[in-house]
């Protein structure tokens, strides 16, 4: 049997409730951020055919976009850790990455 499209996990996840935050860079410190709402918000990195200038993207679960961040920037993760607590309830503390703290 065939794994799954990488589209079809993530609706899956969606329809089962959960955030997804889609990082086309692959930054670490996106993936810390994701991990403090562990079960709440799912972590995909990943490229993108056409990312029509963006680097990630915070979709809630019915495929809203809660937050995103331009393809050329660093993310501002403050932004994006409001958004997450806004519609997913507060994180878990503040956790550290190699670059320093989320």
């Amino acid at each position: 049997m065939a794994a799954p499209s990488p589209c079809r996990a993530w609706t899956d996840r969606l329809r089962s409730g959960q955030g997804l935050l889609l990082d086309f860079d692959a930054h670490p410190a996106l993936q810390a951020l994701a991990n403090r709402w562990n079960g709440r918000i799912g972590y995909v990195a990943v490229d993108a055919k056409e990312r029509l200038g963006l680097g990630a993207l915070l979709v809630r679960p019915d495929g809203v976009v809660a937050w995103a961040a331009d393809d050329d920037l660093d993310p501002d993760l403050k932004p994006a850790a409001e958004a997450a607590s806004r519609w997913f309830g507060e994180g878990d503390q503040e956790p550290t990455y190699a670059g320093g703290t989320v």
